[in-house]
Parts: C-alpha cells; structure tokens; sequence
C-alpha cells in the first residue's frame, strides 16, 4: 500500500509537470493547437482517471450485459446494406455508414458475449472495406504499391535476382515473398493479395488479442478489442498492409505465450528477416524483463506470459546478431536508433527537425485530433493498469508500452518524418490494448461513478473513431482527410482505367503527378522502372515521375511556376491535402488559361511548364 501510494503521487508529480512543460513549449511555438490539444485531453482524462482510483474498492457494480445474439449475427450484413445505399446515393460513403458503424459498435460492447466484438466487429469492418474496394482501386496504402510492385518482379523473374524495386530496411523481402506467392497460388494481383493479407491481418489481430486477454485472466475482454478495432493506428493497416503488421502478428504469441523451442526458432526468423526494427523493438523488451525478473528473483512460472523467457532471449539474441551482421540492416537500423536520440533532444530543447518539409503547410482542423483520442483513452487505461496492478514485471510492461507511445509523441513534434507513430507507437498501442481490460475492471469497482467514467471512455472511443472517419474517404460527417492515418484522394476505376489509356503517350519528359496516381501507374505500366527520391525513372520511355504528396513535397502554384515538365493534375486529388496546398483549387483555372493545355477531361488535366 505505501508503494501503490508513492507511486500514484510520483505519477501525479509527473503528470503536473509533463503538462507544465508542454503548456511552455506551447506558448513558445514548439507545439502546434491540435498537438496541445491532445496533450490536454490526455492530462485531463489521467487525472480525472487517479481521483476515480483514490476511492475505495466496492463491490462490483452491474454492467450491461444484454444476450444479443439475435442481432449481433446480422450487424454486418446491416452495416453493408447501409453502406451500400450512401454509396447509391452519394457515390461514397456518408452519414448512413457513420451512424451505422457508431451504432454496432454500442451493440457490441453490451453484447453478453465477449466474443462478439472479436468476430462480428472484425466482420463489420470488413463490410465496409469491400464497399470501398467497390468503389476505389486498390492498394489505399503508399508502402503496399512498393511491396506489390516488387512482388509482381518477383514472379515475372522467378526468383529475387535483378529487381528494380528494393528498400535497404528489407534486405530479405518476406512480405513481397508473400504476396508473390499468394499471388501465383490464387491466380490474382499481387496487389489484390496486398489487400487479402491486410484483412487477414486485422482478423488474426483480434483473435490474437481475444485469446491472450482471456490467457492473462482478466475479464471484459470485449474492451481490448473494441479498443483495437477503433484506433485507427492500429486499424488502417487492413487496408495498408505493412510489414511492421505483419511482424506485430509474430511478436504477440513471441511474447505472451509458452512455446516450444522449434516454434521460438521459426517465429524468431520470420521475425527478424520479417522486420528490423520490429524486431530490434521486442528483443529491447525481452531485454528488459528478463534483467528485472533476475533482479526481483521472480519465478517466470508465476508469471504465464514471461514462459521461457530466458530461451526466448538467447535464442532471439543469437538470430538477430546473426542478422545484422550480415546484411546492411545494422546500419539501417543504428541510424534510426541516432534519429530517435536526435528527435528527443531537439524535443527538449524546444527545436523541430525539418527534412524535405514544406514552406507552406495546412493547418489540419481541430477536429483532426479525434483520430487520436483512442489513443489517449489507451494511454489513460494504461495509467490505471500500473497502478492497480499487483504484478511488478506486468506492470514494467505497462511502463514500457506507455514510454514507446511517449517517445513516438515526441518524434510526432520534433521530428516527423521519422513517422515514429507508426515504427514505437503500432506495438505499443496494441500492448495497452491487450492490458486494457483489467484497468477497465479496476475503474467498475470504483461505484457507479467508476462504471459510468470506464463506459463513457469506451463511448468515446467509439464516437472519436466514428466521426475521425479514417476508413471514410469524401465523407463530409467524418473528419476525413486530416486525422492522422487516414486513407483519401483513392482512385476509382473509371481513373484508374484512364491512366492505362494515357500511359502509352507519356513519354521523354518530367511528369509531376500525385503519389497515389504515379505509384499506380507504375504499377500498371512502368513495372521496372527505377526507385528515385519522390518518385521513379524509366529507361523505355525516358520519363521520370515526380510524386506530389511523396517526401512532403506539397505542390502550389509557387512551385509550379518554377516546375519543367508536364503536370498530371488528377482533379478528385486537390483533396489530398498532402499533396496539393489548398491554394491550388483556385490557382488551377489561371493555370489552364495560361499554360499548354495537353490533355483535359472530367478525371484528368495534362498541362505544360517551360521554365525559362
């Protein structure tokens, strides 16, 4: 008790403090509104989260748990009818899909059946992600167009000789491996697999996370994977198949389940060859709790998700040395490690570290941060887990996960081209996620007042994601496109089929064009062209593409005027907020009239710049 009580006033310290130190950083410039927006929305959700936690234990209060089986059963086949009609109506999705999803997702949380969420929210989601593939050209992701191109080399050369398309953080291409060979098995796109393996991916995430919740002996498990399915840094992945995802998948049962020497072995090499920093991120957190439970003399048979821990570590060890020093990935990877030292120093020294940034830049509306409040209310269920909880090494875990989103918020600020958010904080989140449950529990024994706080939290969540719209492209009800990890500017396949027809002319020229357009061309017609900074080269045709929207490169009209070569200006993409300044709406009618006109139809307009 006297630790429990040292601890809260330590982390109420801390919190003072933290927020102290933002509120200065904040007035002097260092942190944007939305940023210290979110700051604030945390501090107050924790400390309103610690007065909860000072009253007394009670007895368990009822929570709703209704049988729903009746319903449960059709709320995907509800949610795609939903969507079918906004699509009928509107030609994209609108309020019908915002309220349909928010709906289900309150059914489901008071839904008897843990399981339900696990299964019928994943199908949900999935509903929805098959009426955008309806309507738009797949990939939705930047990383996936490389991976699939590169799996499209694979299987035209039969083997990884001679590829145009690589990336030094992959010397062993596991994941375009895979979608070369589900492609060949199942006769489809490379690209097509892309999107087979993303859903496969949020289906085995949460029933990952179903299965190692109830293995921690923890109840209400519905609220890790309501936590999992509506954060949208956890969620886009679906339809962005990464290969920090398809590593996530290994890490989970490395970690958190007992298994046999043969399967550590096999786990750890598709791991390692899998991803690098991934991998250097879990032997980080073996690393850790071993040290911690040779010092506290702790018996890892007391402790189910620390079985084997030992072996698990020196066999992780071994293969990852082996690894790294052998390909070029040590040196990927100890750059990164001196980028992350460097994002957190100029963090505190209140600087920002630009790289390709633009001059002018968008400020994103204040409703933007509702894609990140999930995250918040993670961090927040977190905080209540180390101090509610009786177990050391769990709650380092805790300790660990909330530090890898801290440091992630930190490269956000100062140096966002790392994407931090994305390499720390994916893993993180979904470690508070899996923990989230009992911290949950914790605030129910708190009285009514508590049950109301932990179900006003999940309300939240829900209500954040449903509005964020990440999955919710031109949805005018959804914050969509300026949340963070959201999908917008996606091509149809009216403009897709347009660019196969354009391809043939493009030719002995710079051609600038938005990422999503370039890299779908490349795609389709310019497969073994070569990799350059923001864009790609073709020795057939003598013609590079320059990515808008790649690398931070914003297009505005400043730009343009100092621009040699032809502009591909698809007209749905001035939406795509990093690609194009906002200026540029009004700008392109000027440019039209006084600029070669190439080419000009409802999708596309090809004009000319001679720079002189």
């Amino acid at each position: 008790m006297v630790f429990r009580h040292s601890l809260r006033i330590f982390i109420v310290i801390t919190i003072v403090s933290g927020y102290t130190f933002l509120s200065y950083y904040y007035h002097r410039g260092a942190l944007t509104v939305n940023q210290f927006l979110v700051a604030s929305i945390t501090a107050l959700l924790l400390v309103i989260s610690i007065i909860i936690l000072l009253k007394s234990i009670q007895q368990k209060v009822a929570t709703p748990n209704f049988n729903l089986s009746w319903i449960v059963h059709a709320l995907p086949s509800i949610v795609f009818i939903l969507t079918g009609v906004d699509v009928y109506l509107y030609k994209h999705l609108s309020i019908y899909s915002v309220l349909s999803l928010i709906t289900i997702f309150i059914i489901l949380t008071l839904s008897k059946r843990d399981l339900d969420i696990a299964v019928f929210g994943t199908a949900t989601m999935v509903m929805i992600i098959a009426v955008l593939y309806s309507i738009y050209m797949p990939s939705f992701g930047n990383d996936t167009w490389r991976d699939a191109i590169q799996a499209l080399q694979i299987v035209e050369r039969g083997g990884l000789r001679d590829l145009t398309v690589f990336h030094t953080a992959y010397p062993f291409p596991l994941v375009s491996l895979l979608y070369a060979v589900h492609s060949i098995v199942t006769d489809m796109d490379t690209i097509w697999s892309s999107n087979v393996l993303g859903v496969l991916y949020i289906l085995l995430l949460t029933l990952w996370i179903y299965l190692l919740t109830k293995k921690l002996n923890t109840e209400h498990h519905r609220v890790a994977n309501l936590l999992a399915l509506t954060t949208p840094l956890i969620f886009v992945w679906s339809v962005w198949f990464i290969p920090q995802t398809y590593a996530l998948l290994i890490v989970l049962p490395l970690l958190f389940l007992k298994l046999h020497i043969i399967i550590v072995m096999i786990l750890t090499l598709a791991l390692v060859f899998g991803h690098g920093g991934v991998a250097l991120w879990t032997l980080g957190i073996f690393a850790v709790l071993f040290l911690f439970m040779e010092m506290l003399n702790a018996k890892a048979s007391t402790h189910t998700f620390l079985q084997r821990l030992s072996i698990k570590l020196k066999l992780f060890f071994v293969i990852f040395s082996v690894y790294v020093t052998y390909t070029v990935i040590l040196m990927v990877l100890k750059g990164a490690v001196t980028n992350v030292f460097e994002a957190v120093a100029a963090f505190l020294s209140g600087e920002r570290i630009l790289i390709a940034t633009p001059p002018i830049q968008a400020q994103a509306p204040i409703t933007s941060i509702l894609g990140v409040i999930p995250i918040a209310i993670l961090v927040t269920l977190g905080l209540v887990r180390m101090l509610e909880e009786n177990d050391v090494l769990l709650r380092l875990l805790v300790f660990i996960s909330l530090a890898g989103l801290a440091v992630a918020y930190v490269g956000a600020v100062a140096f966002p081209a790392l994407d931090l958010p994305r390499y720390l904080g994916l893993g993180s989140t979904t470690l508070l996620a899996i923990l989230s449950p009992q911290a949950f529990e914790a605030l129910t024994r708190r009285g009514k007042l508590g049950a109301s706080y932990a179900y006003a939290l999940l309300l939240l969540a829900i209500l954040s994601f449903g509005f964020a719209g990440p999955l919710m492209p031109e949805n005018p009800y959804t914050a969509n496109p300026y949340p963070p990890w959201s999908i917008s500017g996606l091509i149809t396949y009216s403009e897709a089929q347009e660019l196969r027809n354009l391809a043939p002319t493009l030719c002995c020229n710079n051609f600038l064009i938005d990422w999503r357009a370039g890299s779908y061309l490349r795609y389709a017609a310019y497969l073994w062209s070569q990799s350059r900074y923001r864009g790609f080269y073709d020795y057939n045709y003598s013609c590079t593409f320059i990515y808008a929207g790649s690398f931070d490169l914003l297009v505005t009209p400043e730009y343009l005027r100092n621009f040699n070569g032809s502009f591909i200006l698809r007209v749905r993409a001035l939406h795509m907020p990093e690609a194009y300044s906002p200026t540029m709406s009004k700008a392109i009618d000027y440019e039209m009239m006084h600029r070669s006109l190439v080419y000009n139809s409802n999708n596309f307009v090809i004009l000319l710049y001679i720079r002189r």
